[in-house]
């Protein structure tokens, strides 16, 4: 199965008439919990964290981060027709080609390809599950978060509240962690 941004990148050249380029400014929240996204992203640059709130809403849990050279499909919206399950908000100014769900109904129906992404969007989900199990299994915060910045390299460089939610510690244990990880 080939890289799926490459494969990406190479559609985004074949169909340039079907994605249209955007800066996403940081703070700006979108595919918002309960809505009915209607596009699709291939983020180029950036960072992106997606987060879930908590049932009376006044905390948010934070889930994942997607950074460059990432593709945030909405399978619920664009397959299933249900709202979506969680927030996305732009923590690092991110450059993204966008294309709507009829434009990709179409290019999915030209490119048998459309098929592996999917495949490979449901392993990459069920990995990053099983690997956030395992690591949130470590003892200390100090070995989840190095554990934590093998797969977001980015992680130092964000603020400590952001961490702090992510791996469900106060922001103070978070700077003793960053000061002891270095």
């Amino acid at each position: 199965m080939k890289n799926i941004t490459e494969e990406l990148q190479k559609i985004i050249k074949q169909h340039p008439d079907m994605w249209t380029k955007q800066t996403l400014k940081k703070g700006i929240v979108f595919n918002t919990a309960g809505s009915f996204p209607t596009q699709n992203y291939y983020l180029e640059t950036g960072i992106v964290k997606a987060f879930i709130n908590n049932e009376d809403k006044q905390k948010e849990v934070i889930i994942g981060f997607l950074s460059s050279d990432a593709a945030i499909f909405s399978y619920r919206g664009s397959w299933n027709k249900a709202p979506s399950l969680y927030n996305l908000e732009v923590i690092v100014d991110a450059d993204v080609y966008v294309i709507n769900s009829k434009n990709w109904d179409t290019l999915a129906k030209q490119k048998p390809v459309m098929n592996q992404f999917l495949q490979i969007g449901v392993h990459w989900v069920l990995k990053s599950f099983a690997e956030y199990i395992k690591i949130n299994s470590y003892p200390t915060a100090l070995e989840r978060f190095i554990e934590y910045k093998k797969i977001y390299p980015f992680l130092s460089a964000l603020n400590n509240e952001i961490v702090a939610s992510f791996m469900g510690v106060s922001p103070r244990t978070i700077a003793d962690v960053k000061s002891q990880a270095k």
